[in-house]
């Protein structure tokens, strides 16, 4: 097993930026690991939250999330990143 196949199975609370109540929150939509995280992306994972609970999840969560996944802290994701999250998470969420 590779380190990035090794990380891939590891639990999301490991994940840069994401703490026990988000891991808790992504459990219940199904996302536990890095890994399932990665799969679903990180607007579907808080789609799927907003979804289940409003109060859940906010932009920050979303930004946290898909920083996480690209090694960052989610204060240093660009400015354009975080639009177009917010743009397709919109999108998704009027559907």
């Amino acid at each position: 097993m590779t380190k990035q196949n090794h990380k891939q199975d590891m639990s999301v609370v490991k994940l840069k930026n994401l703490g026990a109540k988000t891991a808790s929150r992504l459990k219940l939509v199904g996302i536990t690991t890095i890994g399932d995280l990665n799969r679903v992306g990180a607007v579907a994972a808080y789609c799927r939250l907003k979804r289940l609970n409003p109060s859940f999840m906010s932009l920050l969560g979303l930004y946290a999330m898909q920083a996480g996944l690209m090694g960052i802290h989610w204060l240093d994701l660009p400015e354009e990143v975080k639009s177009d999250l917010k743009n397709t998470a919109d999108k998704e969420l009027a559907k």
